[in-house]
């Protein structure tokens, strides 16, 4: 399973200019910062897990938090970090060196790299991050089973997916210590996607 995420890591190395150049505008999901943000305490500390090139991060420090971002890939960072300067970590999610420090854990489009059997594991030791009434947010590609997925099309580049049903999200999120806040399901780019936001 190390090989899964080892190579779907090795991709986003080698695609993150591109990617941050399709993906930095983020006005589309201004309406999912606006309800996490409204769950937390002024000037909270927040831990952008699996942060890409930091476009999120740099969205929720306008809201006044206190981010740390955290991603394995080191290309990812590295091409966003000039636009979106801040403080980055390059950290495995499911193994962070920290303890109790957060109010929220935003994981926008990053839980969704790891193989199933490991999602549990790593959603407990992150509830051991957040402090009391913490608030995870997080959004997983919707559907059934595991594939690997060419980025872009026509290359051998490819990432790992696992997908996900709406009822065994919230199982496995209430097994991790979650309390389910709210749910929700929408499509873009011709794929649905599962969003919740949770509390300890």
């Amino acid at each position: 399973m190390l090989n899964l995420v080892k190579e779907t890591i090795a991709t986003y190395d080698q695609i993150a200019e591109g990617y941050l150049a399709r993906r930095q505008n983020r006005d589309p999901l201004r309406p999912l910062f606006d309800r996490f943000a409204a769950y937390l305490p002024s000037g909270g500390r927040v831990l952008d897990i699996g942060c890409g090139p930091g476009y999120d991060g740099a969205v929720l420090r306008g809201y006044g938090f206190q981010l740390v971002s955290f991603d394995l890939s080191w290309g990812m960072m590295q091409a966003g970090r000039k636009l979106f300067p801040g403080d980055y970590v390059q950290a495995d999610m499911r193994h962070l060196p920290l303890t109790t420090c957060a109010d929220g854990l935003w994981l926008n489009a990053s839980l969704l790299h790891l193989p199933r059997p490991e999602v549990l594991p790593t959603l407990q030791q992150m509830r051991k991050l957040l402090r009391p009434r913490g608030i995870l947010f997080l959004t997983v590609k919707g559907g059934e089973g595991e594939s690997w997925a060419a980025y872009p099309a026509q290359t051998s580049l490819a990432r790992y997916f696992t997908y996900w049903s709406a009822e065994l999200l919230d199982e496995v999120m209430r097994q991790a210590g979650f309390t389910l806040l709210e749910q929700w399901q929408d499509r873009a780019d011709e794929q649905l996607w599962l969003g919740r936001i949770a509390q300890v």
